[in-house]
């Protein structure tokens, strides 16, 4: 089965304003890899168990290349 979820949603501004604070702190972060990761543990903690949710989890925590840049 093919489905494809899409939202557009308002976030509270507290959220808002820390998600764009961490984002400008971490160039490395956007915010699509900001929303899966999020999404991603939130699924975890609450029992869903699949081999490919934590992967995802786990590649936008844990990104394959960092330039020096991105390190600090």
């Amino acid at each position: 089965m093919n489905s494809l979820v899409s939202f557009i949603s308002d976030i509270p501004a507290p959220i808002k304003i820390s998600m764009e604070g961490f984002i400008e702190s971490h160039p490395n972060w956007d915010q699509y890899r900001f929303i899966q990761a999020a999404v991603a543990r939130f699924l975890i903690q609450h029992g869903v168990e699949s081999r490919s949710i934590t992967k995802i989890y786990i590649d936008n925590i844990f990104p394959k290349k960092l330039s020096k840049e991105e390190m600090w």
